[in-house]
């Protein structure tokens, strides 16, 4: 992959869910908040309502336990299956200890494919499997392949997460080695960052990956303009901790 791109790659693969609600008000600490939660209903709507971007990793944490005893209790729900898929997607992606990192995307995997192969599904399998290669590094590379392909399918549901699955395999195109060494393909990726950009405008991510795109394609005028458009997103109200790290990339883009 080109190495001037690897930071947005991995933006691209990590902090793509646009924030949701407020974490609930929890019990004290002293006390486990799922405790007086045995019922399915009961579990999965915590699991739904914790496991959000906004929410700090203590409240994620236990949406995954919730979302985990949900499944224990049917293994069937795919309500379930898939909060337990955003859950891991959402605590690998700030997750330093690479074991653990591993552990949770291939707990997120696994439940993303239980919960059916159809755009939403996909795109959760696709976040967790690629941050499953980014750490994988050139053992997981292999692997891009089944990740452009869940792209692919949760491309025909471009709305989730604002473009995500749109912008998120532009990316990847344009970050990975063309042919015959990769997938990479510059034409490609412009076409779906344009459409990103079109069809979902409010958010920053969309415009920062076009402005990659539009840069390496030689159209620096254009790249500074989608820059400037990225940046004026770019508001912690909206998107909470991330947005300081989306920032960094912006200034990193336009120190080049």
């Amino acid at each position: 992959m080109r190495r001037s791109g690897l930071g947005l790659l991995c933006a691209a693969l990590a902090a793509c869910h646009a924030p949701g609600p407020a974490p609930l008000a929890l019990p004290p600490p002293a006390d486990d908040p799922l405790a007086a939660l045995t019922d399915l209903a009961g579990l999965l709507a915590a699991g739904e309502r914790l496991c959000q971007p906004l929410a700090d990793r203590a409240h994620q944490r236990l949406g995954l336990r919730a979302a985990l005893a949900a499944r224990e209790r049917d293994a069937t729900n795919r309500a379930a299956a898939l909060t337990v898929a955003r859950c891991c997607h959402l605590l690998a992606d700030g997750e330093v200890d690479p074991a653990q990192l591993l552990s949770l995307t291939d707990t997120g995997m696994a439940a993303a494919a239980a919960a059916g192969d159809d755009p939403e599904a996909s795109y959760l399998k696709a976040l967790n499997l690629g941050l499953h290669v980014r750490q994988g590094g050139l053992e997981a590379v292999g692997r891009l392949e089944e990740l452009i392909a869940a792209l692919e399918r949760a491309g025909a549901a471009p709305t989730l997460d604002q473009g995500g699955p749109l912008r998120v395999l532009g990316m990847l195109l344009l970050q990975a080695p063309p042919w015959p060494a990769g997938p990479g393909d510059l034409e490609a990726a412009l076409e779906l960052l344009t459409r990103a950009v079109t069809d979902f405008p409010g958010h920053p991510l969309n415009h920062l990956f076009y402005s990659a795109a539009l840069r390496e394609s030689g159209d620096h005028a254009g790249a500074n303009a989608a820059l400037a458009r990225a940046q004026a997103l770019l508001d912690e109200r909206l998107w909470g901790e991330v947005a300081a790290r989306w920032q960094r990339e912006a200034e990193r883009l336009t120190s080049r």
